[in-house]
């Protein structure tokens, strides 16, 4: 598995990101993969704020059958 393949960044909204891993957190939230795309589809970032998070691919769980190279 080449690591530099399994890293990538992401925006959320900077509340999401902050109640996120919290017990008081919603169960899910959106990262989009461009800062247009969150201010395009969001329309609490200009309140909320926006945070850039990186993402990282640490075991693969379940291989599934979709996906033979990951």
């Amino acid at each position: 598995m080449d690591k530099r393949k399994q890293t990538k960044y992401g925006y959320m909204c900077k509340t999401d990101y902050l109640f996120f891993m919290s017990s008081r957190g919603p169960p899910a939230t959106e990262i989009y993969n461009s800062l247009d795309k969150l201010t395009q589809s969001s329309d609490c970032w200009d309140e909320c704020g926006i945070v850039k998070v990186k993402l990282e691919l640490v075991e693969v769980i379940e291989k599934g059958s979709l996906w033979e190279d990951v």
